[in-house]
């Protein structure tokens, strides 16, 4: 899969499902028919493509293209070409068809930081050409976006929304998904956040299946940066359906998200791992054992984090078994100089198999607990890139790691080491500084990384 030059946007393209449906739409010789693509924010299970247009706001951080079909033969060789701005984005040339003969097919173009630019989809069936449509989503202004041209934000701005099923006092979210299964009464967006003070407002509107569920304004009451999340919730278990979030600062759209709760009854849509490359491998159906993935220099360290039994480093835990996350004691270091540990996945658009190497040297005379804490830092980063975060890095990503790492360490017990190394971002309460922090991490990265 092609990255763009920027290196800021990942997009992934997700095969989503096949039904039967009827036909209205192209013909190509003896070879079948495939009608005009259509583009939407979302596809029912029915086949429905919800709210078709050609563009879409500022925020929007998925897309599908959709189309039925009819006569098609298994086997034959179709492709799908895709350009953003007119540069190729992404290419699958020649693939076997194996949708059957009639139905319908959707694909997803997904960012979690927002969509931005011209998308074109071109199908070809054998060598000709036989659809070819475009979307546009509105490029963010400077009050939506709140970045400057180095990426740091300059206006109030809101990063991208993570959907979960709760979040930590530090907005740590717990048990993220895009989908949830029935029996959930509460979830939350999380986001990050910039630039804000007191008088600002923002409101949080949660629609399922397009209709208005909740619409609140709220005063901004938090810090001037760092993460908050707002939530939905019911004393009952939230209905299933499509629901979205939108988030307004000041008035105008600024994030957007899409989420699912299905039904007990309802199969799970599956979540592919990554892009639909030829070359991805398949993962695993299965969550790894310790045992499996980890070390054995490794395994007490990471057992340390286990044993911890918090929401957030369960999360930790949870995810980078699901990923398959290798770690490594090395004699070498991967990591740079000085590094006692990284996180590395070498292919953004495989979302699971990724690495945490210990160099065995930088080990030497280093205390369990700081290993360990900076284990559970760099498996944050692989929960990060799991869970459909940007490749590369972000203050947003090191803020998560940093919240996690401190965890680890306070809630071990060992606080004489959480008084010396992390003490600067008590509050006044004998709390963390949520705020404190974020402005902590992003001068240590600024000029290097984004705030999200």
């Amino acid at each position: 899969m092609k990255k763009m030059k920027t290196g800021l946007l990942l997009l992934a393209l997700f095969l989503v499902i096949s039904m039967a449906c009827s036909f209205t739409g192209n013909i190509f010789g003896n070879s079948g028919k495939i009608s005009t693509i259509s583009f939407c924010s979302d596809v029912t299970d029915e086949g429905e493509c919800v709210d078709k247009g050609n563009s879409f706001p500022p925020g929007t951080s998925s897309v599908y293209a959709y189309f039925t079909y009819e006569g098609m033969k298994d086997g034959q060789k179709w492709s799908r070409i895709w350009t953003q701005d007119g540069d190729l984005y992404d290419e699958t040339r020649d693939e076997a068809w194996d949708n059957g003969a009639q139905g319908w097919v959707a694909y997803s173009v997904d960012d979690p930081n927002g969509l931005a630019g011209e998308f074109t989809l071109e199908i070809l069936v054998g060598k000709n050409q036989v659809q070819k449509a475009s979307f546009t989503v509105k490029k963010e202004n400077a009050s939506q976006s709140g970045k400057t041209e180095s990426g740091q934000a300059s206006f109030p701005a809101f990063g991208p929304i993570t959907i979960a099923e709760d979040a930590a006092d530090n907005a740590f979210p717990i048990e993220p998904a895009k989908v949830f299964n029935y029996g959930v009464s509460k979830v939350v967006g999380v986001f990050a956040y910039s630039n804000m003070t007191p008088e600002m407002t923002y409101t949080a509107e949660w629609l399922r299946d397009g209709q208005t569920l909740a619409r609140k304004e709220y005063p901004w009451e938090d810090t001037a940066n760092g993460m908050h999340y707002t939530s939905l919730s019911d004393d009952t278990p939230l209905l299933a359906g499509k629901y979205t979030l939108n988030l307004y600062l000041q008035g105008e759209l600024v994030r957007t998200t899409n989420f699912q709760i299905i039904d007990k009854q309802q199969p799970q849509p599956a979540e592919p791992a990554g892009g639909t490359s030829a070359n991805t491998n398949p993962r695993p159906n299965r969550p790894a054992t310790p045992e499996e993935v980890v070390d054995a220099d490794a395994l007490k360290y990471f057992y340390m984090i286990s044993d911890a039994n918090l929401p957030v480093l369960n999360q930790v835990v949870k995810d980078n078994l699901a990923g398959w996350t290798k770690i490594k004691v090395v004699d070498s270091n991967p990591c740079g100089a000085n590094a006692l540990a990284c996180f590395v996945k070498e292919a953004c658009d495989q979302r699971w198999g990724g690495t945490v190497y210990l160099p065995r040297a930088e080990m030497a005379g280093v205390s369990d607990v700081q290993i360990t804490a900076t284990l559970t830092h760099e498996l944050t980063h692989g929960m990060e890139f799991y869970g459909g975060m940007r490749c590369g890095c972000s203050v947003q990503k090191e803020f998560y790691a940093m919240a996690a790492e401190m965890d680890y360490v306070y809630y071990s017990g060992n606080i004489d080491t959480f008084n010396a190394d992390y003490g600067g971002v008590w509050d006044a309460n004998g709390k963390v500084d949520t705020g404190k922090l974020w402005n902590i991490v992003k001068e240590v990265y600024s000029g290097k990384c984004p705030e999200y």
